[in-house]
């Protein structure tokens, strides 16, 4: 986020400078962590990129050259370990992704998690990059936590998945987080659920690929009939890798 050292890099002779844009970085939350001249390291970068067309469509009000470059997630890579890692046939292993800083999003299905934990005895809740003490405080979910991780440990995490969650709070924030989350399980074939707000509503087709969920009640029901339907976890983790 330094301000001077982008200055810096615009003064050098023939040097074009590109800004990769990711999140709401102009947000009051991200400036208390040095972006408080984002918008002007956009105005005077030569081209920004971004991974979604909500973050677009902001920078285009200060730079006139900007694209989009949709996160990947590296489908080869799954490939790689894809035999050697499946999940647990003991129990339904329901997965987050993420890190510290956005498992505050895990409040977003902290009833509808403590309601199924309490009437199911076979669940497991995985959570990659998160600390414990960010989280919800569980009484009836088990879960565990992978504190920190490197690609190859998020890949093997996420192959150990049958259910992979992406909920999300209905805020601006959200809109610019992009759908990465839910390619990372599409890729481990891991059937998704996916908050139904942003980009989430263009990848996800509902019953075909994912399952889409806005509030309580629908995610409830929506990792209700996954936890019963090893067929329709199937079907939908096979329409994700498909995709």
């Amino acid at each position: 986020p330094s301000w001077p050292l982008h200055q810096q890099l615009c003064d050098l002779p023939n040097t074009l400078v590109v800004t990769d844009l990711i999140d709401a970085l102009w947000l009051p939350c991200f400036q208390e962590y040095g972006w408080d001249h984002i918008h002007e390291t956009l105005t005077t970068s030569d081209a920004v990129i971004c991974e979604n067309q909500y973050t677009a469509d902001y920078t285009a009000k200060y730079n006139d050259s900007v694209f989009i470059i949709p996160d990947a997630p590296q489908v080869e890579v799954f490939d790689q370990f894809r035999d050697e890692v499946v999940p647990d046939p003991s129990r339904v292993t329901i997965g987050w992704i993420g890190g510290s800083n956005t498992a505050d999003a895990l409040y977003k299905i902290y009833e509808p998690l403590e309601e199924l934990f309490a009437r199911h005895k076979n669940l497991h809740l995985r959570l990659v990059g998160a600390r414990a003490d960010r989280l919800p405080r569980f009484a009836f979910t088990d879960f565990s936590v992978v504190e920190a991780y490197d690609q190859k440990r998020m890949v093997q995490e996420a192959l150990a998945m049958d259910i992979g969650v992406f909920p999300l709070f209905h805020v601006e924030e959200s809109l610019h987080r992009g759908t990465l989350k839910t390619r990372v399980y599409m890729a481990a074939k891991v059937a998704v659920i996916g908050e139904c707000f942003g980009e989430n509503c263009e990848l996800i087709q509902h019953g075909e690929n994912g399952l889409l969920a806005a509030g309580n009640d629908q995610w409830l029901d929506c990792i209700e009939s996954l936890i019963r339907d090893d067929s329709l976890r199937q079907r939908l983790a096979s329409g994700g890798l498909h995709t």
